[in-house]
Formats: structure tokens, C-alpha cells, sequence
């Protein structure tokens, strides 16, 4: 028995994943094998995944870059409160929709806070 399977993606996540096998390439100086991580920690030497708290991390920073602030509940990780939502029955559009809501939310707070300021 094989452990070969196709696994059927959309064009945009093919590309993604042929840039993730690009970018394990360069990093790396080799192709990635069967048993190399697709999506491992660039900060590492040699091919080792990334662990939830490095998502976690990329994710918080990814935000904190955006400028949105995610509620996070206390001990629970970006990653935690991301997933949830999905298993909320949430779709990707509807969890970026309330992303950007929050986004929005936040840049107007801080309007008004400046507004309140120069008064």
C-alpha cells in the first residue's frame, strides 16, 4: 500500500505552497524531502516545523502590524482564538470581515481619542 494521496487545492494555494517550497530552497540549499516540513521556523538552521507558539507569534505580530487589536480571553493564544471562531462554523470571509471590523473599531477609537486630546 502506498501512502501517496493528491490532496486537490485551489490555484491560490498552490501557489503558496510551491512559494513555501521555494522559500525552504533558498533557506535550506535543497528541495524539501517526504519527511521535511512544508512550513517550518525560518529562524532555525536546519529543517524543524513551526510549533504553535511560533504561529502564535507570527500571527500576533501580523496583527499588531495591521493595527488590530484581537480580544484575546486571558491564557488563551491568537492561534486559540483564530481556530474557535472557525469551529464557531465562522467562514474565512466572516472571520476576516470581523477582523477588519475590530481593525475599524480600534482606528476610530483612536480618532476620537486624538480628536479629545487637541480639544
Amino acid at each position: 500500500m502506498s501512502n501517496d494521496r493528491t490532496i486537490r487545492m485551489g490555484k491560490e494555494t498552490a501557489e503558496m505552497m510551491k512559494a513555501q517550497l521555494a522559500a525552504f530552497k533558498e533557506k535550506f540549499g535543497r528541495e524539501a524531502g517526504p519527511d521535511d516540513p512544508v512550513f517550518f521556523n525560518p529562524d532555525c538552521e536546519t529543517p524543524r516545523p513551526l510549533t504553535v507558539e511560533d504561529v502564535d507569534r507570527v500571527m500576533a505580530e501580523a496583527l499588531e502590524k495591521a493595527g488590530i487589536s484581537l480580544e484575546i480571553p486571558p491564557g488563551e493564544s491568537v492561534f486559540d482564538t483564530v481556530i474557535s471562531k472557525f469551529r464557531e462554523g465562522k467562514t474565512q470571509s466572516q472571520i476576516e470581515a470581523e477582523v477588519r471590523r475590530m481593525w475599524m473599531t480600534d482606528r476610530n477609537r483612536e480618532k476620537r481619542s486624538r480628536k479629545r486630546r487637541t480639544k
